[in-house]
């Protein structure tokens, strides 16, 4: 695991589909444990990062983010290919899909939107979630993010989300549930007319 120095963060596995595990990361965490003492034959690893700290840049000089370095495992052991939904969406969302508030009023990104339409719709997903972020509304005081008009085809700054033009792998659905962090004025019709031709 590796965070920079001034993030925090949390993550939560499930092994075998039982009970969910929950770890606070700081900048010092290295690991995660995840399981001792299984039994020999086969086992999954669901692992998902919940929170992510959404007042530190996440769009010009990104420095928001869990990253996994590597998985150790017993002596003899191997990694399996994974079991994919056989549906592809992407989501684009504001802090509902951040989880915020969705936990005794702590965010917690397993119990959002996102993964919830996801397995509703029988897909992977991919969750472009920022906090008070809309359709026309840059989320400036989180994380630096600019409206979703402007940012829905990258990652971050000058990162590309599409390549040749396109998303790749090509999503079953794209899905929005952008608009509340949106003035009144002006009206989002026109953009978001033109952002679904686009999509």
């Amino acid at each position: 695991i590796e965070l920079p120095s001034t993030a925090t963060g949390a993550v939560e596995w499930s092994v075998d589909n039982k009970i969910w595990n929950t770890q606070q990361l700081t900048s010092a965490s290295t690991s995660v444990t995840v399981a001792s003492g299984l039994s020999l034959g086969t086992h999954t690893l669901e692992f998902i990062v919940i929170v992510l700290p959404f007042t530190i840049d996440r769009w010009n000089t990104p420095v928001s983010r869990i990253r996994i370095t590597g998985i150790t495992l017993d002596p003899g052991s191997v990694v399996s290919a994974p079991t994919l939904q056989s549906g592809r969406a992407i989501l684009f969302a504001d802090s509902n899909g951040e989880g915020v508030e969705v936990d005794n009023g702590n965010r917690n990104a397993r119990m959002a939107t996102p993964l919830i339409l996801g397995r509703a719709l029988g897909c992977e997903i991919g969750s472009v979630s920022y906090s008070g972020q809309g359709i026309l509304a840059a989320a400036t005081a989180y994380g630096n993010v600019p409206n979703m008009d402007d940012s829905w085809d990258f990652y971050y700054s000058g990162a590309s989300r599409l390549t040749g033009g396109l998303f790749s792998p090509a999503p079953t659905f794209i899905l929005t549930t952008l608009g509340q962090n949106d003035p009144v004025s002006p009206d989002v019709t026109t953009t978001v007319t033109a952002l679904v031709a686009s999509w």
